[in-house]
């Protein structure tokens, strides 16, 4: 009796599950850099300030289509669930990054493979207006990961 009852139980969880379908990947993120930044990226370099660029530490970065990051350091650990989310129509464009210590407001560059941020730790009067390096802007540069 318990075996007929787990069958019949498992064939409608069967046909239930089949019948759910995985909700729409929202139109902004199916086109332009939305999807272009969905991946893993290499940081290949960093710095702040006016300072200049050094290597990168080792980490890949990880975007993806729901507007979650996460960061996977060289020793393997890694940093899950950061939002981030951007806007390619602004110019320059705009990228937010929110971690759990803190929130970076500015902007990005995407040529090709390469992928570079631009940010600031602070509210809402304190985003990075230019593509640049400058006095409190963190800089980020990745390269895709194939």
């Amino acid at each position: 009796m318990l075996r007929v009852a787990t069958i019949a139980v498992l064939a409608l969880a069967s046909t239930w599950i089949s019948g759910l379908q995985a909700a729409p990947i929202p139109k902004e993120l199916r086109q332009g850099d939305h999807v272009l930044i969905i991946g893993t990226w290499k940081l290949v370099e960093s710095g702040s300030g006016t300072n200049a660029l050094r290597p990168g530490d080792g980490s890949s970065w990880r975007f993806d289509a729901e507007g979650k990051a996460a960061i996977v350091r060289a020793n393997g650990k890694a940093d899950e669930g950061i939002r981030y989310t951007i806007d390619p129509k602004e110019s320059p464009k705009n990228f937010d990054w929110m971690p759990s210590w803190g929130n970076y407001r500015g902007c990005y560059t995407l040529d090709g493979d390469r992928l570079t941020l631009y940010l600031r730790n602070g509210d809402n009067d304190n985003r990075v207006k230019e593509a640049k390096q400058a006095a409190n802007v963190e800089v980020y540069s990745f390269e895709r990961v194939k």
